[in-house]
């Protein structure tokens, strides 16, 4: 959408997802997104591209992961 938009000569677009979970049980949860553009673009007009996809609105829907134990102490009757 973006790129037809302004005029940007996109061909074809590819988006891999790569998810990294080794540093979930510490908060941590990854997902690299990497986009595959091809056309007559110049190095400014796929910067461009990035620096929009970077801002997608759904990357804002993602909370920030907050943890939260209660642990409390019994005895038994």
């Amino acid at each position: 959408w973006y790129a037809r938009k302004k005029g940007i000569p996109v061909a074809d677009i590819h988006t891999v997802i790569e998810r990294d979970d080794s540093g979930e049980r510490s908060g941590t949860y990854r997902l690299a997104a990497t986009l595959q553009i091809s056309g007559d673009l110049t190095d400014a007009q796929l910067q461009e591209l990035g620096a929009v996809a970077g801002k997608c609105p759904v990357h804002q829907l993602q909370p920030p992961v907050t943890t939260e134990i209660t642990t409390q102490v019994a005895r038994l009757p």
